[in-house]
């Protein structure tokens, strides 16, 4: 009798663990997807909230920015409509504004183990008000900087501008005092370098810029300077070109109710400083000069670089109108301990500007910097250009 047929015995599951359907696959992929755009929507939202709450801790201030946008593949991220305003009385007063500020990662730092950050800063405009100037107030070293590295994970490197603006204002005068720096454009860079540690240079950072002062007269700013050290160490180059002193003219009736019907003056300087101190050389070149000051009796036009700004020196008007003069003026002098670089460099070409219009004059220029000019001054010439 043949043997019934056995039953096939059922197969033993496989060990071997499933692998997601590729339907399955395509909604993880989907999913992280969608979060990684919700993050990337929401998080400048938020991001943007705690900036702003962190920007207005002061109460003298009130800042704002417009909006943010992330840069993930530059690693970093766009401010938009930055602003930063302090109360005057009731009035509101921007000290800095920017169309906009790109951070982002300086890739070429990555091969050497220290990662730095960029910045671009799109139609800035610095305003200096004399009702906020505090003398007595010092920044220390690097406080600039080290304001601008709070706006990124790794230090700031290099800091370009694009059509920036430079303005003095006084509002005490009327009409309001406007001195201004138009069409800037400029870098600065190696502001993280460190003298013997991370270039053989004594001075590795570099700043170069162009401008039109008041508009007009074309300005060039070359500089070699160790950024963040203790005491101002640098090479500073700058030159002003053909600049008519009229243009000043609003500046002059504030402080010194003068009038600049002609002259047209240029200026280049080099100076150089360390240990404290600084010395150098302004070269000016001045024409057509015609001063009136209209509480001398109607006296008429006088014939100078600057010599009607004072009685004292409206003595020396024949004397510097002789073709011959020396037009190289020697300066020198020193910082106070703990002087911030930058501010010594703008204090040092505001001094060097005033001196080339009257070689004794500027001494007070800079006081609230930290400079000590060795040049006497003018009692009288305090207040003249005193920005």
């Amino acid at each position: 009798m043949p043997k019934p047929a056995r039953s096939p015995k059922p197969s033993k599951p496989s060990k071997r663990t499933k692998r997601p359907s590729s339907r399955k696959r395509w909604w993880i992929l989907g999913g992280i997807a969608a979060f990684l755009i919700v993050l990337y929507l929401i998080a400048p939202l938020v991001i943007l909230q705690v900036l702003n709450r962190n920007l207005n801790k002061n109460p003298k201030f009130d800042n704002h920015v417009g909006g943010l946008v992330l840069n993930p593949f530059q690693g970093g991220y766009t401010l938009k409509d930055f602003a930063i305003r302090r109360k005057l009385g009731d009035t509101l007063i921007p000290v800095f504004t920017a169309r906009s500020i790109d951070v982002s990662l300086q890739w070429s730092s990555l091969p050497k183990g220290s990662p730095r950050a960029k910045a671009l800063v799109e139609e800035p405009r610095l305003n200096l008000v004399a009702q906020f100037f505090e003398p007595k107030r010092k920044k220390k070293p690097g406080a600039w900087q080290r304001t601008f590295d709070l706006f990124h994970v790794f230090p700031v490197d290099e800091i370009a501008v694009r059509d920036g603006e430079i303005h003095f204002l006084d509002f005490s005068k009327k009409p309001i005092v406007d001195v201004h720096l138009d069409a800037l454009e400029g870098a600065v860079t190696g502001l993280t370098v460190a003298r013997g540690r991370d270039s053989s240079s004594r001075l590795p950072s570099a700043l170069e810029a162009r401008a039109k002062f008041m508009n007009q007269a074309p300005v060039r700013v070359k500089a070699r300077m160790l950024a963040g050290a203790a005491q101002p160490t640098l090479d500073l180059r700058a030159e002003l070109q053909g600049f008519r002193l009229a243009q000043l003219n609003g500046a002059f009736r504030a402080y010194t109710r003068l009038d600049v019907e002609g002259g047209v003056i240029s200026v280049a300087t080099r100076l150089r400083a360390s240990e404290g101190r600084f010395e150098g050389v302004v070269h000016r070149e001045a024409e057509g000069m015609k001063v009136f000051d209209p509480e001398k009796d109607n006296e008429g036009f006088l014939t100078s670089t600057w010599e009607a700004v004072t009685d004292a020196a409206a003595k020396l008007v024949e004397k510097r109108a002789e073709p011959d003069a020396d037009p190289d003026i020697p300066v020198s002098g020193s910082f106070e301990p703990e002087s911030e670089t930058w501010s010594a460099i703008g204090g040092l070409l505001k001094g060097t500007f005033t001196r080339a219009l009257d070689p004794r004059l500027g001494k007070s220029m800079g006081k609230d910097v930290g400079i000590r000019w060795d040049t006497p001054e003018v009692s009288k010439a305090r207040k003249i250009l005193s920005f």
